[in-house]
């Protein structure tokens, strides 16, 4: 969530009539701090805390509260700013150190998107004009490329941002909600209404969960469709895909003819053909009704009355196998979960709950 009132006060710092405000000196000096406090935005997220070299927040806010007092500042800090500015900035990956109208002009526009569109997401690509964003997050072990999206957050910095990811989360949060009330139903009263209410409530969250795996796959396949057609390697091959592009266009149409070979693959399409019988199980879920499936003469409301802990491990089993099935399949330069490696394993069928937590941070 964005934090307007922040965006507020960041845009004031930032407007052409604060900065004309200033004389030359002190103009050079809080253009530095301006640059300095976008430097710890990236860096920190929280800009306001002062750093073991710099305050460039608090810094930035007594020169414009003096100035708009119309009090001259008199201390003599400005060449300690200015320094203090250049050298951050030159050993923070920022690409001209020197180019402060650049770099305040890219924070104007990231505040306007806050601003005015509620948005916080922008393209490496964007950010790469003032800052060597791919570098930076290379360090980190992050591969990013131009078309990647990176958050800019006030909490957390310069933030990676693949769909996928959330979906794997939401799976792996919602499966320690449902081992929680497991465990609490082994224990419970069965002659209780707290038992026959925990039963409704775990149903409900098994239900969710196989959605949420589903969602998972599709989330994996329709990012990994995004990377391949700006994938100079490959994009001139993709099939044209008109219309709603459906998750298993992206298997039989994108997936399966760039790599053929992996048709040959008897694991592989064993795994696509329980994938797509979870699928029909997942739309029954979400498109609930009452007609009789003419396949087999049942209600349609039948999926959703045959929901266990057993069938939704198998089922999440399934799905999270069938995308690290994909990710082996497809060349190097096309695989990117790299960020998975970084947490532990989901293996369901311990009914063990799973940390969520990056394991190398």
């Amino acid at each position: 969530m964005i934090n307007q009132e922040v965006v507020n006060e960041l845009i004031d710092f930032t407007s052409s009539e604060t900065i004309r405000s200033f004389g030359s000196e002190s103009k050079k000096a809080y253009k530095y701090l301006l640059c300095g406090i976008l430097r710890d935005i990236f860096f920190y997220g929280n800009y306001t805390i002062p750093t073991p070299t710099s305050t460039f927040y608090g810094w930035a806010r007594f020169m414009r509260d003096m100035r708009k007092m119309k009090f001259i500042d008199q201390s003599g800090g400005y060449p300690a700013y200015i320094e203090a500015g250049k050298s951050e900035l030159a050993s923070s990956f920022f690409k001209n150190p020197n180019d402060t109208d650049a770099i305040i002009n890219f924070f104007r526009y990231v505040l306007n998107d806050m601003k005015t569109k509620n948005n916080s997401l922008f393209t490496v690509s964007e950010i790469k004009k003032i800052f060597n964003v791919e570098e930076y997050f290379t360090y980190q072990g992050t591969p990013l490329k131009p078309h990647h999206w990176v958050e800019v957050s006030f909490y957390n910095g310069l933030v990676p941002t693949h769909p996928e990811f959330f979906n794997y989360m939401d799976v792996i949060n919602l499966w320690n909600d449902l081992i929680e009330k497991n465990n609490r139903f082994q224990v419970i009263d069965r002659d209780s209404n707290d038992y026959r209410e925990l039963n409704y409530s775990l149903v409900s969250s098994m239900r969710w969960l196989i959605i949420q795996a589903v969602t998972y796959v599709e989330a994996y396949l329709y990012y990994y469709y995004y990377n391949a057609s700006h994938n100079n390697n490959i994009k001139d091959r993709l099939p044209k895909l008109k219309g709603y592009i459906q998750d298993t266009q992206i298997i039989e149409d994108v997936i399966l003819k760039l790599h053929p070979e992996i048709k040959e693959n008897a694991d592989f399409m064993h795994k696509y053909q329980l994938y797509k019988q979870i699928l029909k199980t997942r739309d029954r879920f979400v498109h609930t009704s009452a007609f009789q499936n003419k396949m087999n003469q049942l209600s349609e409301l039948a999926p959703l009355l045959d929901v266990s802990l057993d069938t939704t491990i198998t089922y999440l089993t399934v799905c999270f196998e069938f995308v690290d099935q994909i990710e082996k399949s497809v060349s190097e330069d096309e695989s990117i979960l790299y960020w998975k490696e970084r947490f532990e394993p989901p293996i369901f069928s311990k009914k063990q709950k799973i940390s969520a937590l990056n394991i190398y941070r």
